[in-house]
């Protein structure tokens, strides 16, 4: 699609608009019908499907112990841990002696980090892409008085988060070259049961309603600037991956529900009565409604349940070997307390484990750095437009975005490496409290630094 072609749909009357609007130019797995009923567990087969797994019904009371297993939850719960557990580290280029990129640099830190969270944004949206395989963030400049480090504004820069597993159904469209153009965003308000579909361009957001009577344009407003403010990202299958680590999953729980339903038949009470020497074992009838089984027998006999050595065994292997596929497939580190209490290792022996879940973050973690550059881009903008006479400072900036996956290493570990980088003079005093994203301010803290050596310095003459 071309920008052209996309300004073409939307000066067409509102129903042919929407109906070609909500068309995407990428082909998706549907939340709905496709990845919800695999992630949320209790929407499993082994819940629903009643015709693979019927009920075994006794006094009203299904018999059939259903286990789900939230495996998909715990694969994206895990791999958004992973990369974002440790805070994202911006790297900017700035000249030492320009002071006003400096300023610019901390208020834009201020606004990005802290007023909008984008840390605590990273972790929500990573889980959001890594279910839905969509998420989009929207940013725009509110009109609300904002003061950040004494720069006082009529506007505050603010975000809202949109993915399918939220309700909301994106239709990206993209240039030949792959660059985004614009995005809508349907979705259906509860509050008064309207459809609604917001389209997001270069300069101008388009809002349509369908309140039962026919899509209808509601406002189209044009923004004082021409920015894009969305950006967005997808992958091509859930972190689960999709039908086939869900077959695993539900192998597992076939396991565990048919054993648990076998263990259940065998811990009902039995009560013995002797009857003497020779005595006979009596004829029980179970009947639906006993609780409890009595049994005759003599008084050297015994009871004993007979069952194949190794069905135990067999079992867990099984559930095991199962098991370990899911996470291999999946490159997600099972660091669960039991699993890492049954292999104790050093930190280095576990970060040689956790090799094959940092590749997969860092794989995952290109594409989202992709997105954290163009968000930056986006956020310097808009800080230029709710700051003006700050724009040519913070058109003067120039950052990089870095995602280091979860390590087990400890911060007295990366603490000896900085000192060792120092040491071997290859790295700067700044670079080195950057890799420890110990200190808010870089730059003070580095100012800091070298004032309480100087200090020392004199103290010592």
């Amino acid at each position: 699609m071309t920008i052209e072609q996309l300004q073409d749909i939307i000066n067409m009357p509102a129903p042919e608009a929407v109906g070609l609007l909500c068309r995407s130019d990428i082909k998706l797995p549907d939340w709905a019908n496709e990845l919800e009923p695999q992630y949320n567990e209790m929407k499993h087969a082994i819940m629903r499907d009643h015709l693979r797994y019927p009920p075994k019904m006794r006094n009203g009371v299904d018999e059939f112990r259903r286990i789900p297993l939230a495996k998909q939850k715990e694969a994206v719960n895990k791999m958004s841990q992973s990369l974002f557990y440790t805070d994202v580290v911006r790297k900017y280029d700035i000249p030492i002696d320009d002071s006003a990129a400096d300023e610019a640099k901390e208020l834009l830190e201020m606004a990005y980090k802290v007023v909008n969270a984008v840390d605590s944004l990273n972790m929500e949206r990573g889980k959001e892409l890594f279910k839905s395989c969509q998420v989009a963030t929207v940013w725009r400049l509110e009109k609300k008085p904002s003061n950040i480090k004494g720069e006082k504004s009529d506007y505050t820069l603010t975000h809202n988060l949109y993915s399918p597993a939220l309700g909301y159904k994106l239709y990206p469209y993209f240039s030949d070259e792959k660059t985004l153009l614009g995005i809508s965003i349907a979705w259906l308000d509860a509050t008064d049961a309207t459809d609604k579909l917001i389209t997001y361009l270069n300069g101008a957001v388009i809002t349509y309603e369908n309140g039962g009577q026919g899509w209808k344009q509601k406002s189209l407003e044009k923004l004082e600037h021409d920015i894009l403010t969305v950006v967005y990202t997808h992958i091509p299958e859930p972190v689960w991956g999709g039908d086939g680590g869900t077959k695993l999953v539900e192998i597992m729980e076939d396991i565990l529900s048919k054993q648990m339903m076998y263990i259940d038949k065998n811990t009902v009470p039995t009560y013995v009565i002797y009857k003497g020497e020779n005595g006979r074992v009596s004829n029980v009838e179970e009947k639906p409604d006993d609780a409890r089984r009595v049994i005759v027998v003599g008084k050297d006999g015994f009871m004993n349940a007979i069952q194949w050595e190794g069905a135990k065994e067999a079992v867990e292997w099984q559930y095991r070997t199962i098991e370990e596929q899911f996470y291999q497939q999946t490159q997600v580190f099972n660091n669960s307390p039991s699993a890492m209490q049954k292999t104790p290792l050093s930190a280095d022996n576990k970060e040689i484990l956790l090799f094959d879940s940092k590749a997969r973050a860092k794989d995952y973690g290109g594409e989202y750095v992709y997105m954290l550059n163009e968000e930056f881009e986006l956020v310097r903008q808009l800080l230029s437009v709710q700051y003006p006479h700050m724009a040519d400072a913070f058109g003067r900036l120039n950052c990089r975005s870095v995602i280091t996956p979860y390590s087990v290493r400890s911060l007295k570990d990366r603490a000896e490496s900085v000192k060792i980088a120092r040491d071997a003079g290859v790295l700067s005093i700044q670079q080195g409290v950057e890799e420890l994203d110990l200190a808010d301010n870089v730059s003070n803290e580095v100012d800091q630094i070298l004032n309480e050596r100087n200090q020392e310095i004199t103290n010592l003459l």
